[in-house]
């Protein structure tokens, strides 16, 4: 499980870019925004030392014509997490994307694209 300091550190580095950036996004919310999804993992713990391996999910919306921004926006987000070492008095954390992809989608208020980045979070327990 991923820990409360990873997500504060997230919305931290996140916050840098010149989007809005939610947990849970606000009904009233415009495009394009970053929205900081779900995290899924476990153990991944050896005979003497503890660590997790999870996966934390980062969203971007954009409503505009076409899939340019929502990509230019993604590259954005993988520039400040790829292969970053947080370091915290005790663990060691690691990002690495996993995958990415695009998908279109219709609600209510028409066509959007929907940008999904999925990091590989690997913490070591010092």
């Amino acid at each position: 499980m991923i820990d409360v300091k990873v997500q504060e550190y997230l919305y931290y580095l996140l916050n840098k870019l010149p989007y809005d950036v939610y947990d849970r996004v606000p009904k009233d919310a415009k495009c394009p925004y970053i929205q900081i999804g779900v995290d899924y993992g476990g153990d991944n713990s050896t005979k003497t030392d503890f660590a997790y391996k999870d996966y934390q999910t980062i969203d971007i919306f954009s409503d505009y014509n076409g899939k340019k921004e929502v990509r230019e926006i993604m590259k954005q987000v993988n520039s400040l997490l790829q292969n970053q070492e947080l370091m915290f008095d005790d663990m060691q954390i690691y990002f690495y994307l996993d995958s990415s992809r695009i998908i279109e989608q219709t609600d209510a208020e028409g066509k959007y694209y929907h940008g999904i980045l999925i990091y590989r979070v690997e913490t070591q327990m010092k």
